[in-house]
């Protein structure tokens, strides 16, 4: 998660996060998140999850993240988007 607080100094508009090996995530980092993707959209952009594990995509679920949040099944999925 302290990468993801850098960024709130950057004017990037898109950001990928690869949580291939994440097997848990809590209240913190959907926070941080959901902080990263309201950066990311103030610059014009916007934040893609990728790749996530059966566990974290159904929190992502019961939070209704996945609503407002841009989860796709792959990175090279995800990349491919950010210009649509």
């Amino acid at each position: 998660m302290e990468q993801i607080d850098q960024i709130e100094g950057e004017q990037s508009s898109h950001l990928l996060i690869d949580l291939s090996s994440v097997t848990f995530i809590d209240s913190s980092a959907l926070a941080a998140i959901v902080k990263s993707m309201r950066i990311c959209r103030s610059y014009g952009g916007d934040l893609y999850l990728s790749s996530p594990t059966p566990p974290v995509r159904r929190i992502f679920e019961l939070t209704s993240l996945d609503k407002a949040i841009n989860i796709y099944t792959s990175k090279s999925e995800a990349i491919a988007s950010f210009n649509k």
